[in-house]
């Protein structure tokens, strides 16, 4: 699994654009095309540019990621803190990616036991 980081969530947006798409219309008359509501995830979450065919990428975009400090409380339950910033994680079945360019930028994080809620 790959965990990404992000500042927020325009930032996610910005670095993971070809992951996103936009409905268009297209005017009958001057054929001009225009942008018609808001971005969202490309089905099956494949890339326009990196090679990758549908279902080739398992994404989940979680926001928030927890890891646990090493404390516990009082009923023995594993004190968890709140990773900064907007969370993504993915795995990579098949098809070429930009781990380096991520890894390069910063993006990749390791954490240990990482958890959603």
């Amino acid at each position: 699994m790959i965990y990404l980081k992000f500042t927020d969530r325009a930032e996610f947006e910005t670095v993971m654009a070809s992951y996103f798409t936009q409905d268009t219309e297209t005017d009958a008359e001057t054929e001009e095309v225009t942008l018609v509501g808001d971005k969202y995830l490309i089905g099956k979450w494949r890339s326009q540019d990196h090679g990758c065919k549908a279902g080739q990428w398992e994404l989940w975009v979680r926001d928030e990621l927890f890891a646990p400090t090493g404390e516990v409380d009082a009923d023995d339950n594993p004190i968890k803190e709140r990773i900064p910033g907007f969370h993504v994680d993915l795995n990579p079945k098949l098809g070429s990616h930009p781990i380096e360019e991520w890894a390069e930028d910063g993006f990749i994080i390791e954490p240990e036991n990482p958890q959603f809620r």
